[in-house]
């Protein structure tokens, strides 16, 4: 049977799901959270991220930090799909975030995992659980 991931994730936070494929069309899916991930960072005001030199790196003076740590949560996410793609947890992928994390998330992906998306809602579910998340996403297949 068919497993899919599915991502929810916006600038903070991020869930990982799996379900079969066929059972998400008719939302009735029992999603398995298989990780959650958080950046709390990306919740700092400017002024505290510059303050504090995040450690991330050399990143320019000029940067927006904000920015920059939202670029490095969507990378963590990545890396988390890279992994999971190498032992093939899953068939594909679902990804619900905000358009501009989306985004990011795509700027850090491999072409290997982008050919495996199969559907990518610009929405932030975070918030949502599971059970409003499997309506979401059966709106979004059907």
């Amino acid at each position: 049977m068919t497993q899919s991931w599915i991502i929810v994730a916006n600038a903070s936070n991020a869930k990982i799901y799996q379900a079969p494929r066929a059972t998400l069309l008719n939302g009735r899916s029992h999603l398995k959270l298989v990780k959650t991930l958080t950046h709390p960072e990306s919740r700092k005001k400017e002024g505290e991220l510059t303050a504090s030199n995040s450690g991330h790196g050399n990143i320019p003076e000029s940067a927006n930090p904000k920015l920059q740590e939202h670029k490095i949560f969507a990378k963590e996410i990545v890396n988390e799909i890279e992994e999971a793609r190498k032992t093939q947890d899953f068939d594909d992928i679902i990804i619900s975030a905000p358009a501009a994390f989306l985004g990011h998330m795509k700027q850090q992906m491999s072409n290997c995992v982008k050919t495996l998306i199969s559907t990518t809602i610009e929405k932030d579910y975070t918030q949502c659980d599971e059970s409003q998340l499997n309506n979401h996403i059966g709106d979004n297949l059907r």
